[in-house]
């Protein structure tokens, strides 16, 4: 029985004790003091609302969690939450008005369209038509010439090697500037494609009319599923005998009937044999007519014959003929 007083009256020195020393350090409250600071003031391992003597504060009377998402499904709102007040974003999958997907990436994501009547950055008649809405229909060589039939921040374009027409997102490589072959390298208006060794942005233009922006000239065909259409590049300024000014492989063919000159990927049918396009042709050889000439500008230019027709092969190039 000794024992059993002597540690009930321990205890209660121990209690006392411990009162005693709660109630002189000011710096460890027994309550918890601010219940908005994000401290745990009484360090008891609860902090602000999480601690029961926060109950009764009016912050925390709400469902606000304050993990900085906006959660409307939990009962957060701009009223209630701070959540809501700085970031609209609610996780919920779809990206509304207000986020975007650089303050709300998990709804913005894969579906940048906010529906707040704008066509912004990364949205797309296909992704967001409310914001980008088409006009005409994106489906012929004549939409392309026109860009006609798709939204802001897209161009009417060959979307695949096939030569299919439709909408994609608008490159940033200005008309002629140098692309790496990507389809949607290019502006609105243009297509990557081969100029020789490397690649050009080419306007598109009408087979008939052969108009192209700037100096460029209607030089290539290009075949799509709804029919050709052309593509402009700007002149080499090449020499049609010898080729200078072009890559190795490379020969340099009239591409307008100015006389304008191109570098291209050398053809191969031969003097004498027949040809459709300039380019079918090889390196120093012409498509005049229908058939692969010599070109020269003197005699000693020619394997065999002499130069003649000197001034009469092409516009714009008074010194070369053709061997005969």
């Amino acid at each position: 029985m000794k024992n059993l007083r002597l540690l009930v009256v321990c205890m209660a020195m121990f209690a006392l004790l411990f009162g005693v020393s709660c109630g002189d350090d000011d710096s460890n409250p027994a309550t918890e003091t601010n219940c908005t600071d994000g401290q745990d003031n009484d360090q008891d391992g609860y902090a602000d609302c999480a601690d029961s003597d926060c109950a009764g504060h009016a912050n925390c009377q709400t469902v606000c969690n304050f993990n900085s998402l906006c959660e409307p499904a939990s009962g957060e709102n701009a009223t209630n939450c701070t959540d809501c007040a700085t970031n609209p974003c609610n996780n919920n999958g779809t990206c509304e008005l207000g986020e975007n997907q650089t303050n709300c990436p998990a709804d913005c994501s894969t579906n940048p369209c906010n529906d707040d009547g704008t066509c912004d950055a990364g949205e797309t008649t296909a992704n967001c038509p409310n914001d980008c809405p088409a006009t005409g229909t994106c489906d012929s060589p004549a939409a392309l010439i026109d860009q006609v039939g798709c939204g802001l921040n897209e161009m009417c374009t060959i979307v695949d090697q096939n030569g299919n027409i439709g909408c994609g997102a608008e490159g940033v490589v200005a008309d002629y500037g140098e692309c790496n072959g990507t389809i949607g390298d290019c502006t609105a208006g243009a297509f990557c494609g081969a100029d020789g060794a490397t690649g050009m942005c080419m306007p598109y233009c009408d087979l008939t009319a052969r108009v192209c922006p700037g100096s460029g000239v209607c030089a290539y065909s290009f075949t799509t599923t709804a029919g050709p259409v052309g593509l402009c590049a700007a002149p080499d300024g090449c020499d049609l005998v010898d080729a200078t000014g072009c890559d190795a492989g490379e020969g340099c063919y009239i591409a307008s009937g100015a006389g304008d000159t191109l570098c291209i990927e050398a053809g191969t049918i031969g003097i004498g044999a027949a040809c459709v396009y300039s380019n079918d042709c090889g390196i120093g050889v012409g498509c005049l007519g229908d058939v692969c000439v010599e070109l020269c500008k003197a005699t000693g230019d020619c394997t065999t014959g002499t130069c003649l027709n000197i001034g009469q092969v092409a516009t714009g190039h008074p010194d070369v003929g053709s061997c005969g």
